[in-house]
Protein backbone atom coordinates (compact mmCIF):
# COMPACT_ATOMS: atom_id res chain seq x y z
CA UNK A 1 0.00 0.00 0.00
CA UNK A 2 1.06 3.26 -0.77
CA UNK A 3 0.91 6.18 1.05
CA UNK A 4 2.68 10.27 0.91
CA UNK A 5 2.90 11.92 4.16
CA UNK A 6 1.09 15.27 3.82
CA UNK A 7 0.30 17.61 6.73
CA UNK A 8 -3.65 17.92 8.05
CA UNK A 9 -4.13 21.45 7.33
CA UNK A 10 -3.81 20.46 3.47
CA UNK A 11 -6.82 17.61 3.35
CA UNK A 12 -8.90 19.35 5.66
CA UNK A 13 -9.79 22.90 7.85
CA UNK A 14 -8.88 23.08 11.08
CA UNK A 15 -11.68 25.07 12.90
CA UNK A 16 -12.35 26.52 16.00
CA UNK A 17 -14.59 25.26 18.75
CA UNK A 18 -17.20 27.79 20.09
CA UNK A 19 -15.65 29.31 23.49
CA UNK A 20 -18.52 29.07 26.05
CA UNK A 21 -18.24 31.59 28.62
CA UNK A 22 -18.69 30.44 32.45
CA UNK A 23 -20.43 27.09 33.10
CA UNK A 24 -23.18 25.83 30.63
CA UNK A 25 -26.83 26.95 30.91
CA UNK A 26 -28.92 24.38 29.42
CA UNK A 27 -32.35 26.16 27.69
CA UNK A 28 -34.90 23.45 26.27
CA UNK A 29 -36.13 25.56 23.93
CA UNK A 30 -32.43 26.47 22.53
CA UNK A 31 -31.17 26.96 19.28
CA UNK A 32 -28.22 24.88 19.13
CA UNK A 33 -26.97 21.19 20.53
CA UNK A 34 -24.15 21.49 22.52
CA UNK A 35 -21.96 18.10 22.36
CA UNK A 36 -19.76 17.60 24.99
CA UNK A 37 -16.78 15.26 25.84
CA UNK A 38 -19.22 12.75 27.95
CA UNK A 39 -21.13 12.26 24.83
CA UNK A 40 -18.24 11.17 22.66
CA UNK A 41 -16.77 7.36 23.00
CA UNK A 42 -13.16 7.46 21.36
CA UNK A 43 -12.64 5.26 18.29
CA UNK A 44 -16.77 5.10 17.80
CA UNK A 45 -18.35 7.31 15.18
CA UNK A 46 -21.01 9.96 17.18
CA UNK A 47 -24.54 9.38 16.71
CA UNK A 48 -26.80 11.64 18.51
CA UNK A 49 -28.82 10.09 21.51
CA UNK A 50 -31.86 11.81 23.19
CA UNK A 51 -29.99 11.10 26.36
CA UNK A 52 -27.37 14.07 24.86
CA UNK A 53 -29.62 16.65 24.33
CA UNK A 54 -28.19 19.86 25.79
CA UNK A 55 -29.83 22.84 24.11
CA UNK A 56 -28.52 26.14 24.55
CA UNK A 57 -28.47 29.63 23.82
CA UNK A 58 -25.89 31.84 23.07
CA UNK A 59 -25.98 35.39 23.68
CA UNK A 60 -23.70 35.63 20.07
CA UNK A 61 -24.62 33.42 16.90
CA UNK A 62 -23.23 30.06 16.70
CA UNK A 63 -23.26 29.32 13.41
CA UNK A 64 -19.56 28.81 12.28
CA UNK A 65 -19.55 26.32 14.92
CA UNK A 66 -21.57 24.27 13.46
CA UNK A 67 -20.98 20.57 12.73
CA UNK A 68 -22.53 17.52 10.44
CA UNK A 69 -21.86 14.57 9.33
CA UNK A 70 -18.66 13.92 8.14
CA UNK A 71 -16.99 16.60 10.42
CA UNK A 72 -14.23 14.91 12.57
CA UNK A 73 -14.10 16.31 16.59
CA UNK A 74 -10.35 16.02 17.90
CA UNK A 75 -9.87 17.30 21.64
CA UNK A 76 -7.50 19.94 22.07
CA UNK A 77 -7.27 19.99 25.48
CA UNK A 78 -5.35 17.82 28.01
CA UNK A 79 -3.19 14.78 26.92
CA UNK A 80 -6.55 12.59 25.40
CA UNK A 81 -6.08 13.94 22.19
CA UNK A 82 -8.76 11.75 20.99
CA UNK A 83 -10.48 12.45 17.79
CA UNK A 84 -14.06 10.97 16.45
CA UNK A 85 -15.91 11.29 13.54
CA UNK A 86 -19.34 12.93 13.69
CA UNK A 87 -22.05 10.47 11.63
CA UNK A 88 -25.57 12.10 12.93
CA UNK A 89 -26.63 15.05 14.61
CA UNK A 90 -29.81 17.19 14.96
CA UNK A 91 -29.64 20.55 13.18
CA UNK A 92 -27.96 22.95 14.39
CA UNK A 93 -25.50 21.38 16.12
CA UNK A 94 -22.47 23.03 17.84
CA UNK A 95 -18.83 21.65 18.97
CA UNK A 96 -17.02 23.54 22.13
CA UNK A 97 -13.82 25.40 22.06
CA UNK A 98 -12.34 21.72 23.63
CA UNK A 99 -12.22 20.51 20.54
CA UNK A 100 -11.43 21.17 16.83
CA UNK A 101 -13.57 20.97 14.11
CA UNK A 102 -11.69 19.30 11.11
CA UNK A 103 -13.73 19.61 8.02
CA UNK A 104 -11.84 17.06 5.38
CA UNK A 105 -11.43 17.91 1.97
CA UNK A 106 -11.76 15.42 -1.17
CA UNK A 107 -8.98 13.84 -0.46
CA UNK A 108 -9.30 12.44 2.60
CA UNK A 109 -12.39 9.80 4.22
CA UNK A 110 -13.46 11.40 7.43
CA UNK A 111 -13.18 8.07 9.18
CA UNK A 112 -9.83 7.59 7.58
CA UNK A 113 -8.76 10.60 9.56
CA UNK A 114 -10.58 9.99 12.57
CA UNK A 115 -8.66 6.79 12.45
CA UNK A 116 -5.12 7.92 11.82
CA UNK A 117 -5.20 10.64 13.79
CA UNK A 118 -5.53 7.95 16.64
CA UNK A 119 -2.68 6.32 15.32
CA UNK A 120 0.72 6.14 17.50
CA UNK A 121 3.29 7.80 15.38
CA UNK A 122 0.63 10.96 14.77
CA UNK A 123 -0.30 10.87 18.71
CA UNK A 124 3.47 11.31 19.25
CA UNK A 125 3.56 14.63 16.79
CA UNK A 126 0.70 15.42 18.62
CA UNK A 127 2.28 15.17 22.16
CA UNK A 128 5.55 17.25 20.63
CA UNK A 129 3.39 20.13 20.13
CA UNK A 130 0.86 20.32 22.60
CA UNK A 131 2.02 23.56 25.30
CA UNK A 132 1.26 23.62 29.07
CA UNK A 133 1.94 21.85 31.98
CA UNK A 134 -1.26 22.33 33.82
CA UNK A 135 -3.93 21.42 30.96
CA UNK A 136 -2.04 21.42 27.95
CA UNK A 137 -3.12 22.72 24.90
CA UNK A 138 -2.52 22.06 21.05
CA UNK A 139 -2.12 25.01 19.21
CA UNK A 140 -4.32 25.39 16.73
CA UNK A 141 -1.38 26.19 13.99
CA UNK A 142 0.84 23.18 14.90
CA UNK A 143 -1.74 20.82 15.17
CA UNK A 144 -2.45 21.68 11.21
CA UNK A 145 1.23 21.27 10.36
CA UNK A 146 1.50 17.84 11.67
CA UNK A 147 1.46 15.15 9.03
CA UNK A 148 0.17 11.83 8.42
CA UNK A 149 0.30 9.48 5.89
CA UNK A 150 -2.32 9.45 2.92
CA UNK A 151 -3.17 6.36 0.66
CA UNK A 152 -5.07 6.57 -2.16
CA UNK A 153 -9.30 7.17 -1.26
CA UNK A 154 -10.18 3.16 -1.70
CA UNK A 155 -7.08 2.41 0.25
CA UNK A 156 -8.62 4.76 3.31
CA UNK A 157 -11.78 3.45 3.10
CA UNK A 158 -10.86 -0.09 3.61
CA UNK A 159 -8.46 0.92 6.32
CA UNK A 160 -11.29 3.05 7.96
CA UNK A 161 -13.64 -0.36 7.53
CA UNK A 162 -11.51 -2.78 8.85
CA UNK A 163 -10.63 -0.32 11.86
CA UNK A 164 -14.54 -0.47 12.11
CA UNK A 165 -14.87 -3.76 12.19
CA UNK A 166 -11.86 -4.30 14.69
CA UNK A 167 -14.04 -1.53 17.20
CA UNK A 168 -16.54 -3.72 16.77
CA UNK A 169 -15.51 -7.16 17.92
CA UNK A 170 -13.41 -5.68 21.05
CA UNK A 171 -17.45 -4.37 21.93
CA UNK A 172 -18.44 -7.68 21.48
CA UNK A 173 -15.59 -9.66 23.28
CA UNK A 174 -16.00 -6.88 26.26
CA UNK A 175 -19.63 -7.82 26.33
CA UNK A 176 -18.93 -11.65 26.01
CA UNK A 177 -17.06 -11.33 29.27
CA UNK A 178 -19.28 -9.49 30.99
CA UNK A 179 -22.09 -12.29 30.22
CA UNK A 180 -19.22 -14.74 31.18
CA UNK A 181 -19.01 -13.30 34.17
CA UNK A 182 -22.71 -13.11 35.21
CA UNK A 183 -23.33 -16.43 34.44
CA UNK A 184 -20.31 -18.15 36.33
CA UNK A 185 -21.82 -16.36 39.04
CA UNK A 186 -24.66 -17.38 39.06
CA UNK A 187 -23.71 -21.05 38.71
CA UNK A 188 -21.63 -20.13 42.41
CA UNK A 189 -24.98 -19.03 43.64
CA UNK A 190 -27.07 -21.71 42.34
CA UNK A 191 -24.21 -24.70 43.95
CA UNK A 192 -24.15 -22.75 47.43
CA UNK A 193 -27.90 -21.95 47.40
CA UNK A 194 -27.40 -18.19 47.99
CA UNK A 195 -29.97 -16.07 46.45
CA UNK A 196 -29.02 -13.74 43.50
CA UNK A 197 -28.40 -10.11 44.58
CA UNK A 198 -31.15 -7.61 43.67
CA UNK A 199 -29.86 -4.40 41.76
CA UNK A 200 -30.44 -1.27 41.96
Amino acid sequence: MTSKQISIGEVASVLPGYALKGSVEPDPDGRYQLIQGKHLTPGEPYRYREVDRLRISPARSADRYRVGPGDVLIASRGTANYAVTIAAVPEPTIAPATFYILRPGPAVAPDYLAWVLEQPSVQAQIAQVRTGAATPILQREDFAAACIPLPPLADQRHIAHVAALMQRERKLLRRLDAATVRYHEAIGRALLGERPKAHP
